[in-house]
């Protein structure tokens, strides 16, 4: 009995002791090489070829999360296989956000990085300011106002807009409709530069509001009259005849 009390007791002073360890946390940087985005490893998707840009944004639209106003900043550790072991969280958006891509990314899986013949571990930065644009080209938001003197408008008006819809026609013979947000980066000069998709439920609805936005041309963005590159985000309705 003496010799178990004085187990017990150790035990008890060896949990409250832990209390004011301090935890290293490994230097996962100096392990895992921090690629530019050329040299990234282009990945496969349904038998073609991707940029591992295109693939990740193929992943988060699986999710069929609203990423609207969603500020994160994420840097992902992966190893030789390929596969995401570490999650360094930056600026987190919230912890239910956090929970469950970081959840979803345990399904994650990519082509390996080489780098002089040899496998290599690296990481990637995934945050809310790079916009995964349908070009393929990455989009700095921050170039980009929200906000002007004079805000851009379809040159034509909202017609310029609408007599570019095409109604798809999966959609339309499986009775789908829906309402789809499109971001659209500008240049100086009105020109539609890179879209992308904020909020979508159809894939085909998609690629309609896109295409039909691609095609228009804008006045520019001004502040204190000199023309600006602008963000806006453009709402395309497709609503079935009834």
């Amino acid at each position: 009995m003496k010799n178990y009390f004085i187990g017990f007791l150790l035990t008890l002073i060896f949990i409250a002791g832990c209390k004011d360890e301090i935890y290293v946390i490994p230097n996962y940087d100096s392990e895992y090489t921090n690629l530019q985005k050329h040299e990234l490893p282009k990945q496969k998707l349904n038998g073609n070829e991707i940029s591992f840009d295109e693939f990740v944004e193929h992943k988060l639209k699986q999710m069929e999360t609203d990423l609207i106003e969603k500020k994160y900043d994420y840097r992902l550790y992966i190893d030789e296989e390929g596969k995401i072991k570490n999650v360094k969280i930056n600026n987190s958006t919230g912890k239910d956000f956090d929970d469950k891509l970081i959840s979803n990314m345990k399904n994650w899986e990519f082509e390996p990085a080489i780098k002089n013949g040899n496998k290599i571990k690296f990481s990637y930065d995934l945050n809310s300011k790079i916009n995964f644009s349908r070009s393929g080209n990455n989009i700095n938001e921050s170039e980009f106002l929200i906000n002007a003197d004079e805000m851009p408008q379809p040159v034509g008006g909202i017609e310029a807009i609408l007599k570019n819809i095409v109604y798809p026609e999966d959609a339309r013979k499986s009775g789908i409709e829906g309402r789809v947000l499109v971001k659209t980066f500008l240049d100086e000069q009105g020109n539609v530069i890179s879209t992308g998709i904020l909020k979508g439920e159809n894939e085909s609805l998609n690629n309609a509001a896109l295409s039909a936005i691609e095609k228009v041309k804008f006045t520019p963005g001004k502040v204190n009259g000199t023309p600006v590159k602008m963000q806006i985000v453009i709402p395309v309705a497709f609503k079935l005849d009834s």
